[in-house]
């Protein structure tokens, strides 16, 4: 008997492809009904990420309904600390470029110009466009409020107590 190996092709599941369980639905839907966050866990490999694409396009599909038909994403690190899913500053830029602005003698830099809107603080930015810079976006919108899926992937890379606080700061807008 001869075996024959065939290469393996993979394929990236499209939102529309992505069959949601019973159970997951049900859970996707009452925290939308809600209007809370849902924390879904798993080995990699089991499809949180594939669930958050399947809920900003369904999402994305209802009349009557703006949202970003693909997920806003955060990538955890070892050293991500809850405020970073709003915002990243990045002060060693504002400095020098605070200093070529006094040697020069003309206007300090805006701290604005040197602000990265992240997951939540897009998101959180997306719902009143009018009142942001939508320069600052990594995704482009249009005028009118948006809603988004935020995902947070690889959160078991973050310190112990970073759930609770995420938690805590979407809770209080803290």
């Amino acid at each position: 008997m001869s075996l024959k190996i065939y290469p393996s092709v993979r394929r990236d599941i499209t939102p529309q492809e992505y069959i949601l369980q019973p159970g997951l639905k049900n859970a996707v839907e009452v925290a939308i009904a809600l209007r809370q966050p849902l924390l879904v866990t798993g080995e990699p490999g089991t499809g949180k990420t594939r669930l958050a694409d399947k809920v900003a396009w369904m999402l994305a599909q209802q009349k009557g309904t703006h949202f970003l038909d693909k997920p806003l994403v955060f990538n955890t690190k070892t050293s991500s600390t809850s405020r970073d899913l709003f915002y990243t500053y990045d002060a060693m830029s504002h400095y020098q470029a605070a200093n070529i602005k006094r040697e020069e003698i003309t206007r300090a830099p805006k701290t604005a110009d040197f602000i990265e809107l992240q997951a939540f603080g897009q998101a959180i930015a997306m719902t009143n466009p009018a009142s942001v810079d939508t320069s600052k976006f990594k995704t482009p919108i249009g005028d009118k409020p948006v809603s988004s899926v935020v995902l947070i992937d690889e959160i078991d890379k973050a310190p112990r107590d970073f759930t609770n606080d995420i938690l805590h700061e979407v809770d209080r807008y803290e």
